[in-house]
């Protein structure tokens, strides 16, 4: 039913804003939005465009408009972090399984129910990416620059989740020789568990106990790691650093 899918996907989508952005929301009559709230915004309205452009191909057009576009807006929220599903992804095309992966990784917003990535740090890795493109030392958005600290922890948030995925996907195609068990379905699960959303590609019942371990270990860390990361970071000392400086020298990049 319609009615039930847009609830769920709203539900999903307010879930996933965090509590900084719902305060900030709430507040807006007396103060303007936040930073973080603004690329928070942003960068969860794009995805969405993103998800639907791109499902809007996998649904079989029948029946209502409303029915249709109920269930292109649930297959582009759900990935993001709630797992509930309307389609069999071991059944999908891959480049449906790449977007759903990509929307997986990227997950919900920092302090929010939802797991992944974070769309503040993913905005944040884009503005960069963008501002090195320009020629910039700074990233700037919505009349703001962002500090390099910050940009530097979103860096190493994003290498550990690519050094996790890339060594529990290497011990997954080694462990599981299943039918159903391929490079693309154990991505699939081995995403899906780091961003805590309980999407499966179909080879979760046939994982051996040594797969079904690093699961749990990607879903553990998906739901404390990147919090517990940034709280060890932001509580070390800088007093070490200032005792000894060394002369800076340039690397050749590319």
């Amino acid at each position: 039913m319609p009615i039930v899918l847009l609830t769920i996907s709203l539900l999903i989508v307010f879930g996933g804003l965090g509590f900084i952005v719902w305060i900030d929301l709430l507040q807006i009559r007396r103060k303007r939005l936040s930073l973080q709230s603004k690329l928070a915004l942003a960068t969860t309205i794009m995805l969405i465009l993103i998800g639907c452009t791109f499902f809007s191909r996998t649904i079989e057009y029948q029946g209502s408009i409303i029915n249709n576009i109920s269930n292109i807006f649930f297959l582009a929220i759900t990935p993001r972090t709630a797992g509930f599903f309307t389609l069999n992804y071991g059944a999908i095309k891959q480049y449906e399984l790449m977007i759903t992966m990509v929307l997986m990784f990227i997950g919900g917003t920092s302090g929010s129910t939802a797991g992944g990535l974070k769309t503040t740090t993913f905005s944040i890795l884009m503005l960069k990416v963008f501002s090195v493109f320009k020629g910039k030392e700074r990233t700037d958005i919505f009349y703001r620059s962002i500090n390099e600290a910050t940009i530097s922890k979103a860096m190493t948030l994003f290498a550990l989740s690519l050094i996790i995925c890339t060594a529990s996907i290497f011990i997954l195609s080694i462990t599981e020789v299943s039918e159903q068990s391929n490079l693309i379905t154990i991505t699939f699960e081995v995403i899906s568990a780091l961003g805590t959303v309980g999407l499966s590609a179909g080879i979760t019942p046939t994982l051996t106990i040594v797969g079904k371990l690093v699961i749990i270990f990607l879903m553990f860390i998906g739901r404390v790691g990147s919090l517990t990361v940034i709280a060890s970071l932001n509580n070390k000392s800088n007093e070490q650093e200032a005792k000894i400086k060394y002369p800076e020298e340039i690397i050749m990049l590319g």
